[in-house]
Parts: structure tokens; C-alpha cells; sequence
């Protein structure tokens, strides 16, 4: 693709990216549902994080990701869980 870009049209990079973002975006509110038995909300945000840079232009002090956000969110539909997430942490 570095090679032969005319080959490879960045919109069609974005489509394909677009694609993968809402695929793993689903697995993540799967996760949040509870149908991933014993499943990682920290793992999933890691690997989101890697995946699509996030947080890489965001070194701000207080500034939550949507990883973040997401993660509140489990945790917040499954209080009983919450010691767990915390030793993961």
C-alpha cells in the first residue's frame, strides 16, 4: 500500500477502518451486556487504545477517553464485579 497508493485510495482505507471500528465496537458493548463470561473491560480498552491510537494526541491531565467512559459504564451494570475490575487495574 506505501508502495502502490494509487492502488490502495485512502477512502477506501477509511471504509475498511470505519468497518473494523464498528466491529469492535460491538464486541465492546457485548462486553458491556455480560455475554463474554469472565471478560476483560481493561483488555478490550487496551486493545482498543492500541488499535485505533486512542489517546495518543491526548496526554491532558483529567481527560477520560471513551474507553474510560465505557468502562464506568460496565462497571456501573455490574457493581458486584467492581472489585475484580479494580484489582485489574
Amino acid at each position: 500500500m506505501r508502495e502502490n497508493p494509487e492502488e490502495f485510495p485512502s477512502v477506501l482505507m477509511e471504509v475498511a477502518k470505519s468497518k473494523s471500528f464498528a466491529w469492535y465496537e460491538q464486541e465492546g458493548f457485548k462486553l458491556m451486556q455480560g455475554k463474554y463470561r469472565n471478560g476483560s473491560p481493561e483488555t478490550w480498552k487496551t486493545f482498543m487504545r492500541n488499535k485505533f491510537d486512542w489517546d495518543k494526541d491526548k496526554i491532558e491531565v483529567g481527560v477520560k477517553c471513551s474507553a474510560d467512559v465505557m468502562l464506568e459504564k460496565i462497571m456501573a451494570l455490574a457493581p458486584e464485579k467492581k472489585k475484580h475490575y479494580e484489582k485489574t487495574k
